[in-house]
């Protein structure tokens, strides 16, 4: 299933509400989060639970974990306050996740 959420201003508290949700929704294939305000704080959130790395300390972030996660398609283009912080959060989690097909971040003021 799909979830577009283009330019609605969700910020990193609207994302921290969506991980929340995603930890237990086993359908959603496809979100869209572009131009929504999030932050490096908001990509770091996401790239907690796109990680497979279980040395992370909160275990509520563990739902990825034993291939659990099926979303396939994240679009976080237009957020500009990604910045290199929170792509390099991003790059770091997809490392480990084995679903995740397509991350789009054109436009997060990565890089020079």
């Amino acid at each position: 299933s799909e979830l577009r959420l283009h330019d609605n201003v969700v910020g990193d508290e609207g994302v921290f509400g969506l991980t929340n949700a995603l930890k237990v929704n086993r359908t959603l294939t496809f979100l869209d989060l572009f131009d929504n305000a999030v932050t490096a704080d908001g990509a770091t959130n996401i790239a907690n639970l796109l990680s497979d790395d279980d040395r992370r300390e909160n275990r509520s972030q563990r739902y990825f974990l034993h291939g659990e996660c099926v979303l396939e398609d994240l679009v976080l283009s237009g957020n500009d306050g990604i910045g290199d912080d929170g792509a390099e959060c991003l790059a770091w989690a997809l490392r480990s996740n084995r679903t995740l097909k397509r991350l789009r971040l054109a436009d997060v003021n990565m890089g020079d």
